[in-house]
């Protein structure tokens, strides 16, 4: 594609004036503030983490990965970093008439990729001596002439390519590598088909890029090129490694800012799921590779590939990858079987174990020891799918068949309340639930056609099922609102005034998307529950309870081997592993012997306490009834139960005591609640003060708290202590 194509197809950026540029910056924020609520919608929670690392000014390259949600994964990006992010996007993607609209708004940078130029070539073509000389090619009925030039690309049926050096005569060209893979195709009797794309030169887009980056403005990129489902990254394309070192060899003493971006979801096709947007730590561009940069040759390529190693190993400190799904799978179970069951660990936490354990299972796979942990968690989770349970449920299973019973019909109330209420929403907004998964499917059918990297395309669902609602929603609604104007006009007996029509078609227009939203959010909490059905039932079957004390124990077993695994090698794997643990060697002895407690019925969570916990925090969570360091604490991802607690204040704090005192009212109420939060019928055959059960889960801030007590000058420990008073609030209130 020569230099006027490109410059036709792309275009130029203009010079705007301060009134133009305002216009635009407006247009961008409001786009932007239109599609957080899109956001907010789609996704059932979104944590953020490393927001610390962005510069609020001077230019800033986000480098994010995986490209794992198409269209959605810039929007999610930009509406998380809050700056204005220009992303650069395929040319064929912004000649799409709503993508393109959108994509102008947001000031992206347009890439005219060589695959989207790709044509059928005629004729067939084949190696004459594949051995002796594998660059030779010659075709049959071929017109290379006219149709190919030098650095074009051509490309096989099984997606093989190579690159055009010379061409002799319409039949005969030399390569300039080999093709991969290729030698049978082209050694066929008859040859093989082939497809060929021109070569394209991007200094126009990056001359883009490096104007913007010199006005202080920031780029967005997906160094892997495009979406993908894999759970692994795709090869990194230098591009970004150019942008960045370009940018400071073009305009001396400019700094970039390079920041890798790990876009991580718990399920990125599914509506109302989980993502955690990730910044990792600034790469820092050393003036030697700019230096060598300029050398132009052998030395730039050196250049380029060393910054793009160090972005790799950036990105994989911001993102969870495995080999493949299968070992993604076992991570996963591994990493809920070691997690205590006392102990939640936050989003941030959980995909740092998940990527911790990941680093040893690819160190350590072909240990015997862990090969046969490995096919012992494979079993494990087949079982569980036997049973429609999930981990966190088995122990659930473990309560007695009375609790069970009483728990199950009080769930399946609730869930039953959660339908009633929902249920018109459902039944508006089923058409589009239809047509968006229709739709989405075949457009995911269409996109893994016409891809080699994809495996079920499931990375281009969420952005159809997103772009088909925003079309097909709002004629929808405004269908319902014409009618109910219509069974307005027909129930009244008096003729209606036009203003009274349009009166009753606005507030049709409003009501009908609040009734929605109130459906999805007492919907999932329907589901939530619908979830936690099955584990109970089991509970009260005999048979059942047989089957599920057998998985209890094979749960407790593997977690001991999966403890005793990570102590063994970990250290091996990371230095001063103790002391970064994010679990430590005695929380995860401590999860076992509760386990086994709780399984043998030495331990059991008061009926009260479990129906409460369980159903509140699903149905107040979501109305920000709860702290943010509590809703920390929640389970995450797929292992999330259908449980918890929320706080109640339990008093008003007396503002003339002393500091001292004020800190030791402070705990006194927190341990108030907690003991509330912890309630027992039965703490143990022993009847263990509520004290020793209160210290397993709040150990550290009550040392943290008590040791800020006693620094205090005016400290006296007239009261007892904090043991006697978890004692006496124990006597007075539960014996």
């Amino acid at each position: 594609m020569t230099e006027v194509d490109l410059k036709n197809k792309l275009g130029t950026e203009p010079e705007c004036s301060n009134f133009e540029e305002n216009l635009r910056n407006f247009i961008f924020d409001a786009v932007i503030f239109f599609f957080n609520i899109i956001i907010n919608i789609f996704f059932r929670d979104v944590q953020t983490r490393g927001q610390h690392y962005i510069p609020k000014k001077g230019p800033v390259i986000f480098v994010a990965a995986p490209h794992a949600n198409q269209f959605v994964d810039p929007i999610l990006l930009i509406t998380k970093t809050n700056r204005r992010v220009g992303f650069l996007i395929a040319q064929s993607s912004m000649e799409r008439k709503w993508i393109g609209r959108f994509a102008r708004a947001l000031r992206t940078i347009p890439v005219i990729r060589a695959q989207d130029l790709a044509k059928n070539g005629e004729g067939t073509i084949y190696l004459p001596s594949p051995l002796t000389d594998p660059l030779l090619v010659r075709g049959y009925n071929t017109k290379f002439l006219s149709t190919l030039k030098p650095r074009y690309r051509l490309s096989l049926p099984n997606k093989c390519m190579a690159e055009v050096e010379s061409i002799v005569s319409d039949t005969e060209l030399v390569l300039k590598y080999p093709f991969e893979n290729g030698v049978e195709l082209l050694t066929q009797e008859k040859g093989s088909k082939y497809r060929f794309a021109p070569f394209v030169d991007q200094h126009i887009v990056y001359s883009k890029v490096f104007n913007r980056l010199n006005n202080n403005k920031c780029i967005g990129i997906f160094p892997e090129g495009g979406s993908h489902d894999r759970s692994t990254f795709l090869p990194l394309k230098a591009g970004v490694t150019i942008m960045a070192l370009g940018a400071m060899c073009e305009y001396p003493g400019l700094k970039v800012t390079v920041i890798p971006v790990g876009l991580n979801y718990f399920h990125p096709n599914k509506f109302r799921s989980r993502a955690v947007v990730e910044f990792g730590k600034p790469i820092e561009i050393p003036q030697e590779l700019i230096e060598q940069y300029k050398l132009g040759g052998i030395h730039k390529r050196e250049a380029c590939s060393t910054l793009l190693e160090s972005i790799y190993n950036s990105l994989l400190t911001v993102t969870v990858t495995a080999p493949d799904y299968e070992t993604l799978m076992v991570i996963q179970a591994a990493r809920r079987l070691y997690n205590p069951l006392h102990k939640k660990l936050n989003y941030n936490n959980t995909l740092e174990l998940t990527r911790r354990l990941t680093a040893g299972y690819i160190a350590f796979k072909d240990v015997d020891e862990v090969k046969a942990l490995t096919s012992k968690v494979i079993a494990y989770n087949e079982k569980l799918n036997y049973y429609g349970l999930r981990d966190h449920q088995v122990h659930t299973t473990s309560i007695g068949r009375y609790d069970a019973f009483l728990i199950l019909c009080i769930r399946f109330f609730y869930f039953l309340l959660m339908f009633i209420i929902s249920f018109p929403g459902f039944i508006l907004n089923l058409p589009i639930l239809v047509i968006t998964s229709v739709y989405s499917k075949k457009k995911a059918k269409e996109a893994k056609a016409k891809s080699t990297v994809k495996i079920n395309a499931i990375d281009v669902i969420a952005t159809w099922k997103i772009l088909v609602t925003l079309g097909i929603c709002p004629l929808i609604y405004i269908i319902y609102s014409l009618i109910a104007v219509n069974i307005y006009i027909k129930s009244t007996p008096n003729p209606t005034s036009f203003l009274q029509d349009v009166s009753v078609f606005f507030k049709a227009l409003t009501f009908i998307p609040f009734i929605s939203y109130l459906s999805i959010r007492f919907g999932e909490t329907g589901i939530d529950l619908y979830k936690s059905l099955q584990p109970l039932f089991l509970a009260c079957l005999p048979s059942g309870r047989k089957e599920t004390e057998k998985l209890r124990n094979e749960r407790l077993n593997l977690q001991r081997e999966i403890n005793a695994l990570i102590d063994e090698y970990g250290p091996k794997l990371i230095e001063n592993f103790d002391s970064i643990r994010l679990v430590s060697k005695d929380e995860a002895k401590e999860s076992a012997e509760f386990g086994e407690k709780l399984d043998l019925g030495e331990v059991s969570l008061s009926t009260r306490k479990r129906i409460f916990d369980n159903i509140n925090r699903r149905i107040w969570y979501r109305g920000g009834n709860v702290s943010a360091t509590e809703a920390e604490e929640e389970e995450v991802g797929d292992d999330e139960e259908v449980g918890g607690g929320f706080s109640v204040s339990s008093g008003e704090e007396d503002d003339d005591v002393p500091h001292h005192e004020g800190l030791l009212k402070s705990y006194r109420k927190k341990l108030r609640r907690r003991i509330r939060e912890t309630k027992y019928n039965r703490v143990d055959t022993n009847n263990t003060d509520v004290e020793e059960y209160t210290t397993k889960f709040s150990k550290s801030k009550r040392e943290n708290i008590l040791q800020k007590i006693k620094n205090e000058e005016n400290y006296n420990d007239s009261d007892g202590g904090l043991s006697s008073y978890a004692t006496s609030f124990r006597t007075k209130k539960y014996n």
